[in-house]
């Protein structure tokens, strides 16, 4: 084995002891945001919560569950079903709520732009404004 494959080997070798370290510290780092995340978390919280047995959203009183780095609150809803928040994990509550979903909605024509297909019917006096624009333009009067 000659000197430069000697090198290449030792270069090797440290730079997989540096990629197990990098993954190692990102690994406990990922571990103290989740702690801090439990640790921050009230042990009771009345919030909106998604019922998958009534198909409706309900304003619950939560109690924490959970460990350091998996945490949730669980609380019932006006029937009596369990309804679970994530603290520590994406919560699906924010997939499921008529409440979310409308607000969402409300505000989703803010966000139209001039080619949008939509954008004509909402705002038809700025489509037409637009429009004289672009025939401005294509014969090169502006």
């Amino acid at each position: 084995m000659n000197l430069l494959e000697r090198l290449k080997e030792r270069v090797q070798k440290t730079q997989d002891e540096l990629d197990q370290e990098r993954a190692k510290d990102r690994k406990e780092k990922d571990r103290r945001e989740l702690v801090e995340l439990n640790e921050r978390a009230l042990y009771y919280k009345r919030d909106n919560g998604w019922c998958d047995k009534c198909h409706r959203d309900y304003s619950v009183l939560y109690t924490k569950h959970g460990n350091e780095t998996l945490a949730y609150y669980l609380g019932t809803c006006s029937k009596g079903h369990t309804v679970r928040r994530e603290i520590t994990l994406r919560d699906r509550y924010y997939d499921h709520s008529i409440l979310v979903r409308a607000e969402r909605d409300r505000h989703s024509d803010d966000l139209l732009t001039p080619d949008h297909p939509r954008f004509k019917y909402v705002y038809p006096d700025k489509w037409r404004e637009y429009e004289r624009q672009r025939e401005q333009r294509a014969l090169g009067t502006v």
